[in-house]
């Protein structure tokens, strides 16, 4: 089966991308070249003959939000979601399943929510994830939708993982605040597993949330790296200094979301990492 995917070379995309072909799935990746192209032909035609099309395409988060940049997330999510749309839409045969890419960053920052409770935040970034799926939501009713939003993606290799244990070689590691903010997270593994899950399951469409179904906080979390470390110091990063010093993004470090993987969980997957401690105990450092 041939399966597109954009934002192949990412984080997530190279891992699905190995994963795919390891199941002797096609690959046809799609740069990020062909969406600054204002022609939806050319797109068009380099997924004609794909069953699958994967939107895994998104300028990174974690930085600071310009005006500027703010321009470049929308553009890399929302813009390419519509052109890939498009390009679907000028297809005679169109793919069973287009898998479109969302955030937990959609959700409210109170509460607990389910893919049954749409209770959006407030802000840029659920603005953005609004418009994101909006786009998605217009694909022909011939090809079967799916919108995942993604909690923090975890992993060894690097990543956010990676970003939260730059302190532990000096002997100490960081919380925000309190560490009182939800802390929804999902392996890299688990994550691609579920992707090939919802290709392999022909029932599923809509939105899921692709988070873990362990409920923790910020601290807790810490706590359990820090020992994963050796190291038993952290120091609390004040949330104003936070906000002074990154901008607008700082809110996504000083808040979470509350995310339940209810609709995953009732649709048959199964998780192999269902706790971060049982996530840190399966590596070595």
């Amino acid at each position: 089966m041939k399966i597109a995917i954009s934002g192949a070379t990412g984080f997530v995309g190279k891992s699905l991308s190995t994963y795919l072909q390891k199941k002797g799935e096609q690959v046809i990746p799609l740069e990020r070249g062909l969406f600054a192209k204002k022609e939806i032909k050319q797109i068009a035609e380099r997924i004609k003959s794909c069953a699958v099309i994967i939107n895994l395409s998104g300028a990174p988060i974690q930085k600071r939000w310009s005006e500027s940049y703010k321009a470049e997330l929308r553009r890399s999510r929302v813009e390419v979601t519509r052109k890939l749309v498009q390009a679907i839409r000028l297809l005679p045969v169109k793919p069973k399943l287009f898998i479109s890419t969302s955030a937990i960053g959609y959700y409210s920052s109170v509460g607990c929510h389910d893919a049954y409770k749409n209770a959006r935040g407030a802000g840029f970034l659920s603005s953005l994830c609004v418009n994101w799926e909006r786009e998605a939501m217009q694909t022909p009713s011939e090809t079967r939708v799916v919108i995942n939003r993604f909690g923090l993606v975890l992993d060894p290799s690097g990543g956010a993982l990676a970003q939260m244990s730059q302190t532990f070689p000096f002997g100490f590691g960081l919380t925000i605040g309190r560490g009182d903010q939800a802390f929804s997270w999902i392996s890299l593994d688990d994550l691609v597993r579920a992707l090939y899950f919802e290709i392999q399951t022909p029932t599923l469409s809509g939105i899921f949330n692709l988070v873990a179904p362990e409920t923790i906080c910020q601290r807790t979390f810490m706590q359990q790296l820090a020992k994963k470390h050796k190291r038993f110091l952290l120091l609390p990063v004040p949330k104003v200094l936070i906000r002074l010093l990154m901008g607008q993004v700082g809110q996504v470090y000083c808040t979470g979301q509350c995310v339940r993987p209810t609709r995953l969980l009732e649709s048959g997957f199964s998780f192999r990492h269902t706790t971060t401690a049982a996530f840190l105990a399966s590596y070595t450092l």
